[in-house]
């Protein structure tokens, strides 16, 4: 009886000590946001994207150089001035994703930056496409990355008072995002090289142990996938829990797989984007354990 009784006291505490400190659920879809709008603004202004495709791709460009601008292909390609304003399109565009999320994290309520959302998710939409043609049209590695794509466009609904379908839509990304990154970490898709690296160098694990390793945690995308649609269940805060801390450790090991000592500065500033785009990954299942769970359960 004394046990059960502390054990009541301590549930009534850790009760008290949420209810005075948590965030409401739009704090973590800004921050989601925020931090991968950074993360994709760096790597547009200081690094190559995917957009050099769209402007070197005669199929998606071609029309452009020669029906608009009358220049033909082959000198387009061989022009250096071309080439620049290709970079300096780039760092703008870098620039753009940067503010956004600074007016995200500040000036959320302004109509213009809601406006900024949509403008951002249909930018991304380039990046979507030639990552998808790189990858010889493979549906599952590209959905892999629907978190990221949809964060804006699930923060705009949220802003308008669309709560309910903001949830709806986070639930469906981020299932389709761990399904798909399961169907290569079980092995249905061949393995990733970098999934093999990121587990051998963070982990330790030798090459066989590693498949091991990724196979079972391909599962566990797959169970915690379905979970999710147990509604207001403990199966449902098991699936985002373990999306939570899954997707943060996935997001840091790319960062870490590629860090070295006595680089150290430069390893960073090349990798630590990697982390921040994948911010979606693990704060939308905190924004989902927070919107579904508004009353406090403590049976986790």
């Amino acid at each position: 009886m004394v046990l059960t009784a502390q054990i009541e006291r301590f549930k009534d505490l850790i009760k008290k000590v949420y209810q005075k400190n948590k965030v409401s659920p739009i704090f973590w879809l800004l921050l989601g946001t925020c931090l991968m709008l950074l993360g994709r603004g760096w790597q547009y202004f200081f690094f190559e994207t995917s957009y050099r495709e769209i402007f070197w791709s005669y199929s998606a460009f071609g029309w452009f150089v020669e029906g608009v601008l009358g220049i033909e292909w082959n000198t387009y390609l061989s022009t250096p001035k071309y080439d620049a304003n290709i970079i300096l399109f780039e760092k703008g565009l870098g620039l753009l994703f940067i503010i956004t999320a600074l007016l995200v994290a500040f000036l959320s309520k302004l109509r213009g930056v809601k406006v900024l959302l949509i403008l951002i998710t249909v930018m991304q939409i380039p990046q979507v496409y030639f990552q998808f043609n790189g990858v010889g049209y493979n549906w599952a590695l590209m959905l892999e990355f629907s978190a990221q794509f949809f964060m804006p466009i699930i923060l705009f609904l949220y802003l308008i008072n669309w709560q309910n379908v903001a949830v709806k839509l986070g639930i469906g990304v981020i299932a389709i995002t761990f399904v798909c990154h399961g169907l290569y970490a079980y092995g249905i898709y061949n393995v990733p090289q970098k999934f093999l690296t990121m587990s051998m160098k963070t982990i330790g694990l030798d090459k066989a142990n590693s498949l091991v390793f990724l196979s079972a945690m391909g599962v566990l995308d797959f169970i915690a996938a379905v979970f999710l649609f147990f509604k207001k269940s403990v199966f449902q805060r098991l699936g985002l829990w373990y999306m939570f801390v899954w997707g943060f450790i996935t997001a840091m090991a790319r960062p870490w797989a590629h860090f070295y000592s006595f680089d150290a500065a430069r390893s960073l500033f090349q990798h630590f984007p990697d982390f921040l785009i994948r911010a979606p990954h693990f704060l939308l299942p905190v924004f989902l354990l927070v919107a579904l769970n508004k009353r406090v359960r403590i049976d986790l």
